[in-house]
């Protein structure tokens, strides 16, 4: 992260609507000795919008793309527990595609291989009364 921090900055600028992580800090610490080192990262919520709208989310999927290992054991669900289809207005899905690729090709550039979409699916009759 801290080698790419100038570039991430400015691509974010450019790509308001980059569904990328917005982080806040990075901290190094040296633990016992100086071989010893613990890096912490802190970022935004995904879900924040979720959370202050009181929008209880039922499924949550880490999606990757793979089938490697990507059945759950618990906590996020994965790839090969995706069990829906996701329908979105035509435009919405060419926004949504096209940041993605955006996004993709930025992450690439930075040599960042490891990545996943991150999706909160909220079913309509499990929102709580004060939000209908």
């Amino acid at each position: 992260l801290g080698n790419m921090l100038s570039d991430y900055c400015e691509y974010l600028k450019q790509n308001p609507e980059s569904l990328l992580m917005r982080y806040y800090a990075l901290f190094k610490l040296y633990l016992d000795k100086p071989t010893s080192t613990t890096y912490i990262v802190v970022f935004q919520n995904t879900f924040i919008n979720s959370i202050n709208q009181n929008i209880k989310l039922d499924q949550v999927y880490d999606l990757k793309g793979s089938t490697a290992n990507r059945k759950s054991k618990g906590g996020a669900l994965l790839d090969l527990d995706l069990d829906r289809v996701f329908a979105l207005p035509n435009l919405q899905r060419r926004h949504l595609l096209e940041q993605i690729e955006r996004d993709t090709h930025f992450l690439v550039s930075q040599n960042v291989m490891d990545y996943s979409l991150l999706v909160g699916v909220n079913s309509p009759n499990s929102t709580p009364e004060s939000c209908k």
